[in-house]
């Protein structure tokens, strides 16, 4: 007994042979070889490599080719007034006509439906109108349909989600946009709840792609730099949970008036992309494009209010204190705003004078005009 106290302190003399007998029971199982178990199948929703590898074959099921596919979750995020709902309103319409959204294209008119938490309704009216080109160009934005609440709704609100996942079926869309994110729960923003919230969005859409319109932080004024996926607002978790994310930035200065950046888990998009707006929609810029923008309304200081520098010398020294280039580099600006059609040369004697032609003309006055608010 005092040998068996050594081994299990617990056990007192009395009972000793019940305690043994329960320790066993409890803590030792016997090593015997296992028993040979035949294979079975795995459960629902776990594959083995071979499945997988078929999966990986798959043809995507794109909404935007190679950048939006079914099912994805894709964040458009910028500060107040940055244009972020002008963009999703466009991504919307591209997919409803099966037309070109920025560098890329829907293969195909998919039905759309647009959550509008945020616009007036005849606001909103007035966008599409403009940005369809007017009435007799909408009937190619049919399969566009607007639910315009205009106030706060709470996904996490089991009979709202229901409703609207009822609504979402019904209307068989392919594509959801929900604008604003702001106004669609009531948790704090900062907190892991919001993985929760993302996720929620994602069931109620019912296995439809769909957007999220999110504020991000507001930069500081100092600030030149574009804002990317980690400046939108709130938790990480927001970021964590979606599929990709474009964050739009208002640029100040010259040249393309918005910035892009883009981060996406299977879609293809570079890091930056500069963007310009004609009155109602944003357009990509090639950065070559960019480059003849920008020297089309440098001339405007180089040319100070006038429309003909009279001399090469003169050119070349204005062109050098704009642009802050040695005379080499300056010439191969002249070089090019001739090529581009900006400048004319005319011979004087032996005096070349430079003439400005409408075409910078223009662009000089339509920089003026920007608001970049």
């Amino acid at each position: 007994m005092e040998k068996l106290s050594k081994i299990l302190p617990f056990v007192k003399p009395n009972s000793a042979s019940l305690a043994v007998s329960e320790f066993f029971k409890r803590h030792y199982t016997p090593s015997l070889p296992a028993p040979y178990t035949p294979y079975i199948a795995p459960p629902q929703g776990i594959k083995g490599i071979g499945a997988m590898l078929a999966s990986a074959k798959q043809t995507p099921n794109w909404i935007i080719q190679d950048l939006l596919e079914e099912g994805d979750q894709l964040i458009i995020g910028g500060a107040p007034k940055a244009g972020k709902s002008l963009l999703a309103l466009q991504l919307a319409l591209s997919v409803a006509s099966g037309g070109k959204f920025l560098e890329w294209r829907a293969p195909e008119r998919r039905r759309v439906l647009y959550i509008n938490l945020e616009i007036k309704e005849r606001v909103m009216g007035v966008r599409i109108l403009k940005m369809a080109g007017g009435e007799e160009q909408i009937q190619k934005y049919s399969n566009l349909y607007c639910m315009n609440i205009q106030t706060r709704i709470d996904i996490m609100d089991s009979e709202q989600s229901s409703t609207l996942t009822h609504l979402i079926e019904d209307l068989d869309v392919d594509l959801v946009v929900w604008d604003v994110l702001a106004r669609m729960h009531s948790k704090d923003e900062m907190t892991i709840e919001m993985l929760h919230v993302m996720q929620e969005i994602r069931r109620v859409s019912a296995g439809r792609a769909h957007v999220v319109v999110h504020h991000a932080r507001k930069p500081p004024s100092d600030s030149t730099a574009p804002q990317t996926a980690h400046d939108i607002r709130g938790s990480s978790s927001i970021f964590g949970e979606c599929d990709g994310v474009f964050v739009i930035t208002a640029r100040s200065g010259q040249g393309a008036r918005f910035a892009l950046t883009a981060q996406l888990r299977a879609g293809r998009a570079p890091d930056l992309m500069l963007l310009d707006r004609d009155e109602h929609t944003l357009r990509f810029v090639d950065p070559v494009e960019q480059e003849a923008a920008e020297l089309g309304i440098k001339l405007g200081e180089v040319f100070q209010e006038q429309t003909v520098i009279e001399t090469n010398a003169e050119l070349m020294s204005r062109l050098m204190a704009v642009f802050g280039v040695e005379e080499r580099q300056a010439h191969r600006y002249a070089k090019k705003a001739v090529e581009l059609g900006y400048l004319r040369t005319v011979k004087n004697g032996r005096a070349t004078e430079y003439h400005l032609l409408p075409l910078a003309l223009k662009m000089i006055r339509n920089a003026k005009s920007r608001n970049y608010a």
